[in-house]
């Protein structure tokens, strides 16, 4: 078994890692080079980063470019905004930018309800301090001889509707998340839909083609594990081939074709 190299790269490595870290698998490069895959994977991850986050920056300036955005700009705060170019990218990135125009809808319906539903959780541990607030100080009155009944019972008021407020904002929530995933699995973009479209034969087999036929490195790996299955299938060929005698005493051959029929 052949050692990894060790210390520090060439340029020359430096350079094919460069070019392949968006199209190879580190380990993949790590085996071309002869080198470790977890020192690769560091080291894409620290000077590359990967295909994934450009896809994601490349992303995220399309829908800034867009019309869209500007709409955006008046229904959210900067930091909401910074949240949906975040959840823009990576989304769009999954598909590959493979994104036709009612996708691209759904996607920012998506991204919409998330944000929203990032609001309702936030007003609703604002409701949720409020509330504690105002209990800490019902105890307080109640401890006081002082304070009026009816202002006790005014604070108890406030606490009530505080509370119809934070069920309110719980099934704003749960329906929100519904919409939230009905839309994701309308795009097939959770697990379970993906794991049903691998199933596809058909989509299986055109994907597996354009795969291979796009990528040049899969071509030269498939071809050398077909000549090492051939190699090995023509070997076992020939070993089945001969004779070979069984427990009971009897001579047979196990593979048994018309071009390798022996003579007795």
């Amino acid at each position: 078994m052949t050692e990894n190299k060790s210390g520090p790269y060439s340029q020359k490595e430096k350079d094919f890692i460069a070019e392949h870290c968006a199209k190879l698998n580190y380990k993949d490069i790590a085996m071309r080079l002869k080198r470790n895959a977890e020192a690769i994977r560091k080291y894409i991850y620290m000077h590359h980063s990967s295909a994934f986050v450009e896809r994601s920056k490349s992303a995220e300036y399309d829908i800034q470019a867009s019309p869209v955005w500007h709409d955006l700009k008046r229904q959210f705060s900067p930091a909401e905004l910074d949240m949906f170019l975040f959840h823009w990218g990576r989304i769009v990135s999954q598909f590959r930018d493979d994104v036709y125009p009612t996708e691209e809808m759904q996607v920012i319906d998506t991204i919409k309800l998330e944000i929203l539903m990032n609001r309702a959780v936030t007003q609703q541990q604002e409701v949720m301090n409020d509330i504690k607030d105002l209990e800490a100080l019902v105890v307080r009155m109640q401890a006081d001889d002082d304070v009026d009944q009816h202002e006790i019972s005014n604070v108890e008021r406030q606490i009530g509707v505080l509370r119809a407020a934070q069920e309110s904002l719980n099934d704003d929530f749960r329906n929100m998340l519904k919409d939230k995933n009905n839309i994701l699995k309308d795009m097939k973009a959770t697990r379970d839909a993906r794991i049903k479209h691998l199933e596809s034969n058909k989509h299986n087999f055109l994907a597996i083609i354009r795969r291979i036929v796009e990528n040049h490195e899969l071509r030269d790996r498939l071809g050398r594990d077909m000549e090492k299955m051939r190699l090995a299938t023509d070997v076992e060929y020939e070993r089945l081939s001969e004779w070979h005698e069984y427990d009971d005493g009897e001579v047979d051959q196990p593979f048994l074709t018309p071009e390798n029929v022996l003579e007795d």
